[in-house]
């Protein structure tokens, strides 16, 4: 069922099983982590940048082939199909997900930046 808008997101991802991204052109969707953290199993295109960054097609979720623009919506339409026919699934791709986005995590990412920012600091050149 589709809902429309909301301004509550957060009650949105956790009374739904799926997370559907249908775009062509995303940087880095943090909707698709917040879904991830949420547990849901996300479904994008596979051309779109920011998606295929953030889903591993079949095991957190599914990056729908658009190659073949004639073949679009019925790619799309099976893998949701697996999805809403198959809970299991559902879940276990939800939890893999949500163990994905724990990468990026504000204390993972501080501490990359840390990380890269010491590199770069001692390999200066004076």
């Amino acid at each position: 069922m589709l809902k429309g808008v909301s301004n509550i997101t957060e009650d949105e991802y956790f009374s739904s099983s799926i997370f559907v991204l249908p775009s062509y052109h995303e940087g880095l969707p943090i909707v698709i982590l917040e879904a991830q953290q949420a547990c849901l199993p996300c479904v994008a295109f596979q051309s779109c940048n920011g998606p295929n960054d953030l889903i591993s097609d079949g095991v957190d979720g599914f990056l729908v082939d658009d190659s073949k623009p004639d073949l679009v919506v019925t790619g799309l339409a099976d893998k949701l199909r697996l999805l809403m026919s198959n809970e299991s699934l559902r879940i276990e791709m939800g939890e893999k997900g949500r163990l994905h986005a724990q990468d990026f995590s504000k204390g993972k990412v501080v501490d990359q930046w840390e990380a890269i920012i010491k590199s770069a600091h001692q390999n200066r050149v004076v």
